[in-house]
């Protein structure tokens, strides 16, 4: 299955979002050490997938596609957290 602009911006969205959801976890003192290394697992997945995703859209990206650069949707998803 061909991955389109669209399915990738949604992809990134949440998988930046998850990202972001970890690391709170993982950066808060009440967290347990389960907790914190069951994220920290789970964000090197997210994060090996996030650099694959990247890769994808930056690929497929053009100035005339009518969406954001990839770096924009990133900071955009992060301005939204």
């Amino acid at each position: 299955m061909e991955l389109s602009l669209s399915h990738l911006s949604l992809m990134i969205e949440l998988t930046e979002s998850e990202i972001y959801r970890m690391k709170l976890i993982i950066d808060n003192p009440s967290s347990t050490e389960e907790e914190v290394d069951a994220s920290g697992e789970h964000s090197m997945q997210l994060l090996s997938l996030s650099t694959a995703l990247a890769e994808l859209y930056k690929h497929k990206w053009s100035d005339n596609c009518n969406y954001p650069s990839y770096e924009d949707l990133v900071s955009s998803v992060q301005l939204e957290n």
